[in-house]
């Protein structure tokens, strides 16, 4: 992808010690950048971007039940009982997908620290007038999805997740605690 231009690198360092080469790697024009972004949105919508964009902007505007009922829709004919499992690490990086084509509003981090301990994703607003974004995630079982989804979100309250965020500048914190059992989600949020 490198060599064929879909990617071009920002800096390369040379290590003194070994002689490898590492680079850091980005999208190169707003083009590209766009046919991924579409890539991955008609893969997980079945081809309707327009049901996906929407979904993210009832996320980005606070718009909660709207984005939670779309996100369930979306999820479960998007994932395959053969992806899905016993790990937390799958829900995670199919929301890292999901959520990374809002990079351009938001400063994306995942497994970072703050307040008590480390939360899943955050997205920090770059206008602090916009809502910040808090995910934790839980893996359940049919008998005890929602227990987790509620557990996720105390979690991110407990530990208090919003603090570093709330130094920042952000005033207004959308806390979302989601359990996944296969292809079911169970999605418990707040506002703050």
């Amino acid at each position: 992808m490198l060599f064929s231009g879909y990617l071009t690198y920002e800096k390369m360092r040379i290590s003194p010690i070994t002689g490898l080469k590492s680079y850091s790697l980005k999208i190169p024009n707003q083009e590209i950048k766009s046919f991924f972004r579409q890539s991955f949105i008609e893969t997980y919508t079945k081809g309707d971007v327009h049901f996906y964009g929407t979904m993210m902007e009832d996320l980005f505007l606070g718009n909660l039940n709207s984005f939670i009922n779309k996100f369930k829709k979306m999820y479960m004919s998007a994932v395959s009982y053969h992806d899905t499992g016993d790990s937390e690490k799958y829900y995670h990086h199919f929301m890292l997908g999901v959520l990374l084509t809002l990079g351009d509003k938001y400063i994306i981090t995942s497994n970072r620290e703050s307040g008590y301990g480390r939360y899943d994703i955050a997205l920090e607003p770059k206008d602090k007038s916009n809502y910040g974004l808090i995910f934790e995630f839980k893996i359940g079982d049919k008998n005890s999805i929602e227990e987790k989804a509620r557990e996720a979100l105390a979690q991110i309250n407990e530990k208090k997740y919003d603090i570093s965020m709330k130094n920042n500048g952000v005033s207004k914190v959308i806390k979302i605690g989601m359990a996944f059992s296969g292809k079911d989600v169970v999605i418990e949020s707040e506002i703050s």
